[in-house]
């Protein structure tokens, strides 16, 4: 007779959980998990600060030039709200080969508030099934584990972050109606926010290519990649084969001259006979190509050097 499974408890599968999920969280114990039911899934708290405050849950791309404002508009609300139980969690959905080390989080290194801040890293899609952020980035109140707002950041962030702050201001006032609090602000965004994501797939790409999942991937010393371009700043979401011996080099041409100075990205930098020139590396996975105070319009194209030896796994382009 076949032994009947033990049914485990709460706090048991809370347990189990909360062992299985460590290693995908940054800076904090994990704070909640999906959990599958009959019904559906559904969020369970993991942390007493998850049940104890209202918590902030932005989702986002690990490409998203929304990363940044996301960041300062946290840091904002940290010190508005401070004494209060709001807490804020980003949530980066774990898709890029990039993200299985700790290169790509060398960007946030001056960043105060991102080394204080519980990330959490979802290997399996499972937060971003759930909460419906597959397409587009999205902020979340959660109080427990009720979804109090479910919100798409873009394309207007500034309109979304008054919501969120009117939704946590009536929230607040739920359990202390005379709370003394400042009028929802209205959050500056400062930084480059994303106009446009363009998938590997759908570029104009130049030589031998070969689909990898979401990506596509060259060892062809022929290979390059074109496409029209509208921005003031432009990245490339790229990584090198783990085999590769070096860096991915290659050139940058608007509309078929070399990139100009003016226009240059952080990544970029003047090569041999006035030629723009970029890297791939294997670990950090964003390149900036363009950094302009113009609006540019036209066509971007790419040519890699020394794929041949250093093949490139291409997930697509960003531009802002």
């Amino acid at each position: 007779m076949k032994r009947k499974e033990k049914v485990l408890t709460i706090e048991e599968i809370k347990e189990r959980m909360i062992q299985t999920s460590q290693p995908n969280w940054l800076h904090a114990p994990p704070w909640f998990g999906i959990l599958g039911t009959p019904a559906g899934t559904k969020i369970l708290p993991l942390h007493d600060l998850a049940e104890q405050n209202i918590v902030l849950l932005f989702l986002l791309d690990a490409a998203d030039y929304l990363l940044d404002p996301v960041l300062d508009a946290i840091e904002r609300i940290s010190n508005e709200y401070r004494g209060l139980p709001v807490r804020s969690i980003i949530a980066i959905e774990q898709k890029y080969l990039f993200l299985r080390g700790t290169r790509y989080f060398e960007r946030f290194r001056n960043s105060k508030i991102f080394g204080e801040l519980p990330v959490h890293l979802d290997a399996k899609g499972d937060w971003f099934s759930h909460f419906d952020a597959k397409e587009e980035p999205r902020i979340v109140i959660l109080r427990q584990s009720e979804e109090l707002l479910n919100l798409p950041l873009l394309p207007d962030p500034v309109k979304v972050f008054g919501e969120a702050e009117a939704m946590l201001h009536r929230t607040l006032r739920v359990e202390d109606p005379g709370l003394p609090l400042a009028e929802a602000g209205i959050i500056e965004v400062t930084k480059s926010i994303d106009r446009k994501s363009i998938p590997a797939r759908e570029l104009l790409l130049a030589g031998k290519w070969i689909p990898a999942g979401d990506s596509m991937a060259t060892e062809d010393s022929a290979a390059g990649m074109s496409f029209d371009f509208e921005g003031s700043h432009l990245r490339i979401i790229a990584v090198t084969h783990p085999d590769a011996r070096d860096n991915a080099r290659f050139t940058i041409h608007f509309n078929d001259e070399p990139l100009p100075q003016p226009h240059y990205g952080a990544n970029t930098r003047l090569g041999d006979k006035g030629s723009a020139i970029a890297e791939i590396n294997r670990g950090s996975g964003i390149c900036e190509v363009v950094g302009s105070s113009l609006v540019l319009k036209g066509k971007i194209t790419i040519r890699f050097l020394n794929a041949v030896e250093n093949p490139v796994i291409l997930y697509g382009v960003r531009t802002a």
